[in-house]
């Protein structure tokens, strides 16, 4: 079975947040078993964000 890895960006993470659909898409990706990679700079810039509760 091929694995299937998938990369989001910060405007497709910010876009599934702001949509309310995190939930839906986790869902997803653990049913269809989708590894979901983030670029490291990806994380730094959620990492510095000014507001807690958006991280």
């Amino acid at each position: 079975m091929l694995s299937v890895r998938v990369m989001l960006d910060t405007n497709l993470r910010s876009y599934l947040g702001d949509a309310g659909m995190v939930r839906t898409f986790d869902a997803e990706v653990t049913r269809r078993s989708i590894r979901v990679m983030m670029a490291p700079s990806t994380l730094v810039e959620v990492l510095g964000h000014p507001k807690l509760d958006v991280r």
